[in-house]
């Protein structure tokens, strides 16, 4: 957790809800704890387009790294802990952020290495 509050400092409101995980799984409920951004958080976009998120995404890091990184592990920790949930806004900008990352021709390490598997993850869809 220590990690977590280091990474979500200033700007974000915490709140224990329940999680319901689906019927199918035979998980009993358990709380979770959201991070919500607030408009006090410099980095705060607002109501956005999914393009511009993306775009904030890619031009964005913070003392715990880059938000390509965070962005690309949480959808692929969803696609592995939850195959069967299609979170439409989470994939959509994972795929504009690879498209811009593959358009700008970046440098960043950490940026190719997310360009270079979901190439291969397409190539072997194939």
């Amino acid at each position: 957790m220590m990690y977590l509050n280091h990474r979500e400092k200033g700007g974000y409101t915490t709140k224990k809800v329940m999680f319901y995980p689906s019927d199918d799984c035979n998980m009993t409920p358990f709380e979770v704890l959201l991070y919500t951004a607030t408009e006090s958080n410099p980095e705060y976009l607002g109501p956005a387009s999914p393009s511009s998120i993306a775009r904030q995404i890619v031009s964005s890091a913070g003392p715990s790294g880059c938000n390509v990184e965070y962005l690309m592990e949480l959808a692929r920790t969803m696609k592995e802990i939850a195959p069967i949930i299609y979170d439409e806004h989470l994939f959509t900008l994972e795929a504009e952020v690879i498209r811009l990352l593959t358009a700008s021709g970046t440098n960043c390490p950490t940026c190719r290495k997310y360009i270079t598997s979901q190439t291969e993850a397409i190539t072997s869809v194939k």
